[in-house]
């Protein structure tokens, strides 16, 4: 989440300054935990009535998600032919995610990756690079790193001296590379589909830059040793369960309106705030 500015009002001195009133003493204030639950709704009502009505990464909805999240290294929601879901284990694992397409948000303007995405159970995009982010080594960050879950397998398609540390190099065509596991399955992608995926970055931008293109990631069931702990007050995930309650928000409006009637209700002051009356009169009427 982002973290949002805040005005103190506090003439009698309990804000827990230093001497110089420069800086917290600590972070723990008693209205962080508030601050954080109103600050996550509003991002859940922002999703709710934001969700495209087709399985397509718009620039309306990346700005959307960006307003309200870090642009870490990939976009908190996956996408599935049927609906959009925050990225967590309980979500991808309720969505029935067990093969999964991951490419940078530049891909979101490629003519080919609809169909590209009706091979997989969900997409998940991660954030394109800029030469910076390979200032202090020689690889930008992994983003499978931030894929939760337990993966079986994987298969990353890079550009140039790209390397991965997550399996064996199997081939090397068209200036690609290609890393898979050990018993990774056969992939999804043909020659003229990496072709493409190549063609739609930016020209020129990631010319010597070793950077992943694609990855296709094969996701197994949950084991205790895999289940990260969260802050049980400060987790985006555990709200979305208790307020969306579903694994996915239907791209459908109708579907939409009927399946999650109980979130518009609970995110109505929040959904006030965003959405046009025309918009929440449709809502409540389906």
């Amino acid at each position: 989440m982002r973290v949002p500015q805040f005005s103190i009002f506090d003439p009698d001195g309990n804000l827990p300054l230093n001497l110089q009133r420069t800086e917290l003493t600590h972070s723990h204030l008693d209205f962080m935990a508030g601050a954080f639950e109103a600050q996550t709704k509003a991002a859940l009502a922002l999703i709710l009535i934001s969700v495209p009505e087709i399985p397509t990464l718009s620039d309306v909805f990346l700005t959307t998600i960006r307003s309200m999240f870090r642009d870490l290294e990939i976009l908190p929601v996956f996408f599935t032919q049927f609906g959009a879901g925050l990225v967590t284990q309980k979500n991808l694992q309720g969505a029935n995610v067990k093969t999964c397409l991951m490419v940078s948000v530049e891909q979101r303007h490629n003519p080919r990756l609809c169909k590209l995405q009706r091979r997989y159970d969900a997409t998940i995009f991660f954030k394109e690079f800029d030469p910076d982010d390979f200032a202090h080594g020689d690889h930008a960050p992994d983003p499978l790193d931030s894929v939760p879950g337990t993966i079986l397998n994987v298969r990353e398609i890079g550009l140039g001296g790209y390397h991965s540390d997550r399996g064996d190099q199997k081939s090397f065509e068209s200036g690609l590379i290609e890393f898979a596991t050990a018993n990774c399955p056969p992939t999804k992608l043909t020659k003229e589909d990496r072709t493409t995926l190549k063609e739609a970055l930016s020209a020129g931008r990631y010319e010597d830059l070793p950077y992943l293109i694609a990855a296709e990631v094969w996701l197994g069931p949950s084991s205790a040793s895999t289940e990260k702990p969260v802050k049980p007050r400060q987790s985006v995930g555990r709200l979305w369960s208790q307020i969306i309650k579903e694994s996915m928000i239907p791209f459908d409006p109708i579907e939409r309106g009927s399946k999650l009637s109980h979130a518009y209700a609970a995110l109505g002051e929040y959904v006030a705030d965003f959405a046009s009356p025309k918009l929440i009169r449709k809502r409540r009427k389906s």
